[in-house]
């Protein structure tokens, strides 16, 4: 049986830990923590973070649903992961 190169684990409060290490990580060992935030964070939260500009977070906050009126936008893809959706035109 091989080593395992590469570890997934949630601790206790909810958080994610990914640690990677050679051959895996080109680069070197990797550790990363995912934390999760307890409140949602909000269209508002976002725009005066930097992560959308206020014009987007007005338009995303003025058209819900959007897939109703624009069937080919407004569908979620990525990963199963809850923090990595994203919006596209299909």
């Amino acid at each position: 049986m091989k080593p395992a190169r590469s570890v997934d684990a949630r601790l206790p409060d909810g958080s994610r830990v990914n640690i990677i290490i050679p051959p895996l990580a080109i680069d070197g060992a990797s550790m990363s923590i995912r934390k999760f935030f307890q409140a949602p964070i909000t269209l508002d939260i976002m725009a005066h973070q930097g992560n959308m500009s206020p014009a987007m977070a007005t338009v995303l906050k003025m058209r819900r649903p959007l897939p109703a009126q624009h069937p080919d936008l407004g569908r979620a893809t990525g990963s199963a992961r809850p923090p990595c959706s994203t919006l596209s035109a299909s």
